[in-house]
């Protein structure tokens, strides 16, 4: 038999799986319980069957299971014939992880006696166990429950369950914290982060320190704070980090974990913590988000699996700057990039967040002082042209665009939306030249850009914008009728905005207008021309 606990996070599933194995075992010497401890570790039939001695009836216990989940599956496929009737599994599990990881997919009917049971919403006959537990400590066990009469305690802990499900934050825990601790939560937690504070372990830091990084991610609702890169922010060796920290974290209810993320053990927790370090610890919270951008890039060169990578380079300054932190949000990206300078990606993506913060003359020099020999993405220059563009660099910002769509960067071909975006951009940087100069050859690859975006597969809002410029392109006299004509244009657009003159670096990567060539763009949009072709005869 397996059974499979499921609920949502913070809603009792280890304790109720703990409480089944005493419950099943208790008073029958015959039994034996194997429980996994570590939840980050792997499944090893071979090691694990090698235990199930033969005198006794076992219970595998099995928390976090959704990352080992096949791994049961297939050791279930060829399990033993000699402990079969005899071992017997006990899964737990968040819900959304077991459905994340496919585990849902897989025919557990067809290896063994499969059955399911969910944990959901808080019945009264377990209020009243839990409040009449609690009252059993007098004061100091109800908390806030003891200033409510005895006969109405019950309700209010199943009404604070209720409203606690619609936070998805776990019912449960969610309404043991507020009924019991709803007014000296803070105190409550001051008092567990003094004690944490006096607790080492292998790196030189304490708990309070670990539970700080847990505590400031959780708070925001980052959801991604992985082993690896908690255990680098601490200096702890990570085949310490469970023994030593994450344990004695569990221990205390400050912290929980599943299967790849650590968290505490509710957002209130979180946000309690951060609150009391803040006001009274006078931690900079700030700064440990910093330690952990860089923890993560550290732990990833160093050549650790690090969970949602892309969520540290490139969404974790995003995610300040939306909540009105931009001096929060550079420092972490500048952080971030100081550990791989040479990643052009994350290089685009700070660039970015420094030109919506409204500084593009620094977003400028992050692509002004990249090394010309890195190979970079068409991504990559046109970004550095949007930059230019804004310092009012209008030459250089059309050159760059029209070189991020040119066959000189060879990496990948030019596809339909990195062709529309480029063409939409060379037609501003156009624009711009002929506003300031009035040359025709800046009016006619205006035009050419914006027709050249029409033979694309677009959406209405391009379809929009390339008009309007084609548009106002004609009205002021240009003539574009054919592709060939388009290309031509846009070819000696290029060739005089470089004639206008562009910054040094521009120069440096392109030596002469000239010779860049636009053959991968020819064939997308005679592709595209052709299939209209097609589809109308």
């Amino acid at each position: 038999t397996l059974m499979l606990l499921l609920g949502a996070g913070c809603e009792g599933k280890t304790t109720a799986m703990l409480q089944t194995a005493y419950e099943l075992t208790k008073g029958r010497s015959e039994w034996r319980v194997l429980r996994r401890v570590d939840d980050s570790q792997s499944f090893n039939p071979v090691e694990i069957f090698g235990l199930l001695t033969k005198e006794y009836h076992w219970l595998v216990v099995l928390d976090e299971s959704d990352r080992i989940a096949e791994a049961v599956f297939a050791a279930l496929r060829s399990f033993p014939r000699e402990l079969q009737g005899r071992v017997h599994f006990l899964l737990a599990c968040r819900d959304s992880d077991w459905l994340s990881a496919g585990a849902n997919d897989l025919s557990w009917s067809t290896v063994c006696r499969f059955e399911e049971e969910r944990l959901s919403g808080l019945e009264g006959v377990d209020a009243e166990s839990i409040v009449n537990t609690w009252g059993q400590f007098g004061k100091e066990g109800l908390g806030d429950l003891s200033s409510i009469p005895e006969t109405e305690r019950a309700d209010h802990l199943i009404a604070q369950a209720r409203e606690q499900a619609m936070t998805e934050q776990g019912d449960l825990f969610g309404a043991l914290l507020t009924v019991r601790h709803g007014r000296d939560l803070n105190a409550h937690v001051r008092l567990m982060l003094e004690r944490l504070g006096d607790r080492q372990f292998s790196g030189g830091g304490n708990l309070r320190d670990a539970l700080a990084f847990i505590a400031a991610m959780h708070a925001e609702d980052l959801g991604f704070l992985s082993r690896p890169v908690l255990a680098q922010a601490l200096f702890c060796p990570i085949e310490k980090l469970q023994k030593e920290v994450l344990f004695p974290l569990g221990q205390e209810a400050a912290a929980t974990t599943t299967s790849a993320f650590v968290f505490t053990r509710h957002r209130r927790i979180a946000e309690a913590v951060v609150a009391v370090l803040e006001q009274e610890f006078a931690k900079d919270i700030g700064s440990l988000f910093f330690q952990l951008g860089q923890a993560a890039i550290d732990s990833f060169m160093a050549g650790k699996l690090v969970p949602n990578l892309a969520a540290w380079r490139f969404e974790f300054a995003e995610h300040f700057l939306a909540a009105g932190k931009t001096p929060l949000a550079l420092t972490i990206a500048r952080g971030v990039l100081d550990r791989e300078p040479l990643n052009y990606r994350t290089l685009v993506d700070v660039a970015h967040l420094y030109r919506k913060a409204g500084l593009p003359e620094d977003a400028v020099q992050f692509f002004r002082r990249f090394p010309r020999s890195v190979k970079s993405s068409r991504g990559f220059y046109f970004e550095w042209a949007v930059c230019e563009g804004e310092v009012g660099e209008h030459a250089s910002n059309a050159l760059l665009a029209a070189f991020s769509l040119s066959d000189d960067v060879a990496s990948v071909r030019v596809d339909n939306d990195t062709a529309i975006r480029s063409l939409a951009g060379i037609g501003i940087a156009f624009r711009d030249l002929w506003l300031s100069y009035h040359e025709q050859s800046f009016r006619d690859a205006r035009a050419a850009a914006c027709y050249l975006g029409l033979r694309l597969k677009i959406d209405e809002r391009s379809n929009a914008d390339f008009r309007k410029g084609l548009q106002e392109s004609i009205a002021d006299g240009a003539e574009v009728g054919a592709v060939k004509v388009a290309f031509e244009y846009f070819a000696v657009g290029v060739v005089a905005a470089e004639a206008i003159g562009t910054t040094a670096e521009v120069a440096d990567l392109i030596a002469n207008a000239k010779d860049v060539r636009f053959g991968g763009l020819n064939r997308l949009i005679s592709a595209f021309d052709e299939a209209r072709v097609r589809r109308s005869s």
